[in-house]
């Protein structure tokens, strides 16, 4: 068998390089988690009344998993403040398990998009529009903005007609959303208490 030294000499640079890439993966995941318990131990929550409790652990493990791969750091803010949310109302919470499905699908522009619209009052049928408009006037494309409050509606957080099938035949403009209960409930849970 005659192998050229040339291919040997690549396939180890090849291997270095994957190791070096593996490190850095893993250097980075590591300083994500690290960032996030050193945001958790700047913060006033009272964890007394969780920190004895296995399913509480299981949820902060879980979401140190999620952050550590995260890159915005608003994200791994919104992922911090999940952890003191569920510290605060572990019990009360029902919906823990699917607003950390929400959180991990959701980018840092959605969680914007979700926080106007939930601090902000609309006229009748005005929601989308004034959304969209405002985004426009910072220099995002309105197209960008559509598909955020789609995605918002298809995690149940803001209702609109359609708001199940994504491709239902209407256009964008022709949908009417509306603020709900869901909505505001996970923007308090990723949200600084």
């Amino acid at each position: 068998m005659n192998i050229d030294p040339s291919s040997i000499a690549l396939a180890h640079l090849g291997l270095e390089t994957a190791k070096t890439m593996l490190s850095t993966y893993s250097n980075f995941k590591k300083r994500n988690a690290i960032h996030l318990l050193e945001l958790l131990s700047k913060c006033d929550a009272d964890f007394s009344n969780v920190k004895s409790r296995d399913d509480f652990h299981k949820y902060v493990f879980r979401i140190i998993e999620e952050a550590s791969s995260e890159v915005e750091n608003e994200k791994i803010i919104a992922w911090k403040n999940a952890i003191v949310s569920l510290a605060v109302n572990f019990d009360e919470n029902t919906l823990k398990e699917e607003f950390i499905k929400i959180l991990s699908n959701l980018s840092v522009f959605d969680l914007l998009t979700l926080r106007y619209i939930y601090t902000n009052e609309f006229d009748t049928n005005s929601l989308c529009e004034d959304t969209v408009s405002y985004f426009e006037l910072t220099g995002i494309d309105s197209e960008c903005t559509w598909l955020s409050i789609r995605k918002l509606a298809n995690n149940f957080l803001i209702d609109g007609r359609g708001n199940v099938i994504l491709f239902d035949g209407l256009s964008p403009s022709e949908r009417i959303y509306n603020k709900n209960k869901i909505g505001e409930l996970f923007l308090k849970f990723v949200s600084e208490i």
